[in-house]
């Protein structure tokens, strides 16, 4: 049951800690409480080691909404059955009655080639994991402007969204050194 002052609110917020931005968004929140007022009780995931009571935020966590960088499926359905608000920060996480805010990708891929361009660079390569909503639009943008610029890239795409857990950044290390020794000099 909901507190009757929308300010005693709890809500839980889940960044992982290697989010470059993560804590822009902290302050952002920090930022939007302050202007209006707001004395909401903010959860985090705490991975104690045994002086603080460990918080995991998850389809258990009993709160009145979340902020969540990516959620599962199980999680979407247990907050839409709570009625309990659920905002998502990743480009990732699908449910269509979840409002999402991220960051603009077709932008961010077109900075990145812009750059790349400028610094008279003769050949240009774009890093791509098909799978994944964001490095497809990142992609996009990419190429928009070599076309704009008539300039050819060389695409490099691998699944490392699927690459297994165990050893995955190796695996990642692995992959992209071999496809950059590939590539023209």
């Amino acid at each position: 049951m909901r507190p009757a002052d929308t300010q005693q609110y709890k809500i839980a917020i889940r960044i992982p800690s290697w989010l470059g931005y993560g804590r822009e968004i902290y302050r952002g929140i920090g930022n939007y409480m302050a202007e209006h007022k707001l004395r909401w009780q903010v959860e985090s995931e705490i991975r104690a080691d045994g002086e603080l009571k460990p918080i995991k935020i998850d389809d258990q966590w009993q709160g009145d909404g979340a902020i969540l960088f990516r959620y599962s499926d199980v999680e979407a359905e247990t907050f839409l059955k709570r009625s309990s608000p659920l905002i998502c920060i990743s480009r990732e996480s699908q449910a269509p009655w979840v409002p999402r805010v991220h960051g603009d990708n077709f932008m961010i891929g077109q900075l990145a080639a812009e750059h790349l361009v400028g610094t008279g660079c003769p050949n240009l390569a774009c890093w791509v994991d098909p799978a994944r909503a964001y490095s497809i639009e990142r992609r996009d943008g990419f190429l928009e402007v070599a076309n704009r610029y008539r300039r050819d890239v060389t695409l490099l795409e691998n699944t490392i969204s699927q690459f297994p857990v165990k050893n995955k950044w190796s695996k990642i290390y692995s992959t992209m050194l071999a496809q950059l020794k590939e590539l023209p000099s």
